[in-house]
């Protein structure tokens, strides 16, 4: 169950860095009008949209014509497509105020009338400008002019002079045609050592151009530069580092899976290799004939008696192992023995060698159909009867449920015991317990 958790995560993160993490990282909170286009004749023009621009908000050209009926104005179909900042004051916080107030001959925002391309005009009958919050509660813009930084080059398409303050594009053309420094002498020389580019960093340099930040973005914003945020940024790093370590892991387990197919898989499997001293031949019928089975020549033969401990046999005084078959039955075999080890090339005996293996089978609380097929598909394997031995552990005295006998006696009536064995004593033995449960006792 842990693992199938342990899976579940694994998943759901690779879903949420696949499908979520953008949407988190990188909001879509706002569409965006570029201000250049590309006509059908390749030359990069300004784009005409029929909407109304405030301050870089994109307003419908029909709201903003029920807006203007509500402060009593009209607004013709010649003004679409028309930048009708001048209209409105932006300046909500009057951060502009001590500015306007050092000077009598001018303001930082200027006449509140905006001119058509015709040679009209339309203003306020007060030349008073509207507050910007009347129009924002009358409609909320979800849409922004977006700038290149091809469209900012001065003298270029835009016939403005326009420069970036963090990702907000200002239009300072008015502040220069003034000749007004309303911002100090540092902010003039950063806004104009920045027309074209990116002047956060010099007008953040002194006390004075920082403060006037504020008013800046109040009165000239434009639009947003074309870029990407923090956000989205860090989103497509992430998603890119994860597309590269995918890939990579693909591509090493493809690899050597390659290069173990072609270079290292026949040399585990030829003949005195790696593998040959753990081969065996298979017979044509499997166990059909268990009696004939024995092993090697390797394994046979008289075994010498220098040792005290020659596979548990004890040594006669005349230092070789009687047969039970008679002397003439040890010289045969003996003669056999020599003959076949002189025929056989070096190594082979090794090679041909059928391995005696261990078959362990624990168990703890199944029932006796279980356990027999368990030890009834083992024997069935095709692997020299002579040379397997089954292994059975039951671990403790349990009665599993729906059994009327324990798991041990269970194991025992599937064995068909020599009748002259006695009842093993139990014997006790440590086992990796603490208190009482490690003292324990066994049968074997």
């Amino acid at each position: 169950v842990s693992l199938c958790y342990v899976i579940l995560f694994c998943c759901s993160c690779l879903a949420f860095l696949t499908f979520a993490l953008r949407d988190v990282l990188c909001p879509d909170e706002r569409t965006l009008n570029p201000y250049t286009t590309v006509e059908a004749n390749g030359k990069l023009e300004k784009a005409f949209y029929k909407n109304i621009t405030v301050y870089g908000e994109v307003y419908p050209f029909d709201v903003m014509q029920k807006f203007f009926q509500t402060v009593n104005l009209t607004l013709p179909v010649d003004y679409e497509n028309t930048d009708m900042s001048a209209l409105f004051d932006a300046d909500t916080n009057h951060d502009c105020f001590i500015y306007d107030q050092s000077y009598t001959n001018g303001t930082t925002h200027g006449e509140c009338v905006v001119y058509d391309p015709y040679g009209g005009w339309i203003q306020l009958p007060d030349l008073s400008c509207i507050n910007i919050t009347t129009l924002r509660a009358f409609y909320k813009a979800y849409t922004a002019v977006s700038f290149e930084w091809s469209d900012l080059v001065p003298g270029g398409i835009s016939h403005s002079n326009l420069l970036v303050y963090g990702d907000t594009v200002l239009n300072i053309t008015y502040y220069l045609d003034s000749k007004s420094y309303f911002f100090g002498y540092n902010t003039h020389l950063a806004l104009t050592s920045s027309l074209g580019l990116d002047g956060s960093s010099l007008l953040t340099r002194y006390p004075d151009s920082l403060a006037a930040t504020n008013c800046l973005l109040a009165r000239y914003s434009v639009g947003v530069i074309s870029s990407d945020s923090m956000g989205c940024v860090a989103s497509q790093l992430i998603t890119d580092v994860t597309l590269v370590v995918i890939v990579g892991l693909i591509f090493v387990r493809f690899t050597m899976a390659v290069v173990f197919q072609w270079f290292i898989s026949s040399s585990l499997v030829k003949p005195g290799g790696r593998s040959g001293i753990l081969a065996w031949r298979s017979q044509a019928g499997g166990n059909y004939a268990p009696e004939n089975e024995r092993p090697s020549s390797v394994y046979s033969g008289a075994i010498p008696t220098t040792s005290n401990s020659s596979l548990g046999n004890t040594s006669t005084a005349s230092g070789t192992v009687p047969s039970p078959l008679g002397p003439n039955q040890t010289l045969v075999n003996q003669s056999l023995e020599s003959v076949s080890m002189a025929n056989t090339p070096i190594g082979a005996e090794i090679v041909n060698t059928r391995m005696y293996t261990t078959m362990l089978v624990t168990c703890y609380s199944e029932g006796e159909a279980s356990l027999r097929t368990t030890l009834d598909s083992l024997a069935a394997t095709d692997y020299s009867t002579k040379h397997k031995l089954f292994f059975i552990i039951a671990d403790g005295i349990i009665t599993g449920s729906g059994n009327d006998q324990s798991t041990p006696d269970i194991c025992i009536s599937l064995l068909t015991l020599d009748p002259t064995m006695a009842d093993p004593a139990p014997c006790t033995y440590m086992a990796v317990a603490d208190g009482e449960k490690q003292l324990n006792m066994a049968k074997v």
